[in-house]
């Protein structure tokens, strides 16, 4: 499996084998996804739902398989983050897998891996990944996340956990979506060396915000995204060598 998005990863800042259940306590994770990517049906759709499954062995996943095909009961719907564009927070991963039929995850397992389908609300139209396969996200033991499919971004969710910089109060953007411009803003606590970046869906910085060392303060950047294509892009702000990465879409 070819793995995308490992430049994109957060520092882990845990010793040891990084486990689900260590993501979990740390707030979950969140699915980002390009319906205009793969081999999919969904463009323009109405909705969409996350058909998925966990694996608790490395290279493993459907073992505890969450949603059911062709019903809009609500169970794995997505919300829209713009045009063709979708997103699901799992906030308790390991209670959202137990639902399963053969569930709960026994205590103490981990989740290594998840496979995923996208659908319509009534399970006729598909979307899967390059040549109609399924497509699965990797939690490594690092803390890192890959996934096998450019047109899905996993990240854990942000302010907490691995992906927090204890000198940062906030990091944010506004508006997101963004049109022709999006405001970038972190609260700095601390006088530090930055870096803040902006980086294209295969994780390659396509521009640099601004650098150096800065004191502490409110900062604010307004970045042009006129000349961007609609679709999912990251700002990555590195403080003192720790990194937090987010999403923005731009959508015109």
């Amino acid at each position: 499996m070819k793995k995308l998005y490992t430049t994109l990863a957060m520092t882990a800042i845990m010793i040891g084998s990084m486990t689900f259940a260590n993501a979990q306590a740390l707030g979950g994770f969140k699915i980002t996804y390009d319906a205009t990517t793969g081999c999919t049906g969904l463009v323009g759709a109405p909705s969409v739902y996350c058909h998925s499954g966990a694996g608790t062995a490395a290279g493993t996943a459907w073992s505890y398989v969450v949603g059911n095909w062709g019903q809009d009961d609500g169970i794995g719907q997505m919300t829209m983050d713009g045009v063709d564009i979708w997103a699901l927070t799992f906030n308790d991963p390991i209670a959202y897998y137990s639902q399963a039929a053969n569930g709960p995850i026994p205590g103490g397992e981990s989740i290594f891996r998840v496979g995923m389908v996208f659908r319509s609300a009534d399970g006729t139209l598909e979307g899967k990944a390059d040549s109609c396969v399924d497509i699965f996200v990797d939690f490594n033991e690092d803390g890192s996340i890959t996934s096998s499919f450019i047109g899905v971004f996993v990240e854990y969710n942000a302010g907490v956990g691995i992906n927090k910089i204890e000198n940062v109060a906030t990091i944010s953007n506004f508006p997101n979506p963004a049109t022709t411009e999006t405001i970038f803003v972190y609260d700095l606590k601390t006088t530090s060396n930055v870096a803040l970046r902006v980086l294209n869906a295969m994780g390659q910085e396509i521009a640099l915000v601004a650098s150096g060392t800065q004191s502490p303060s409110l900062y604010k950047y307004a970045y042009n995204t006129s000349d961007l294509t609609n679709g999912v892009y990251f700002y990555q702000l590195n403080v003192d060598g720790k990194t937090v990465t987010k999403s923005f879409v731009v959508n015109k």
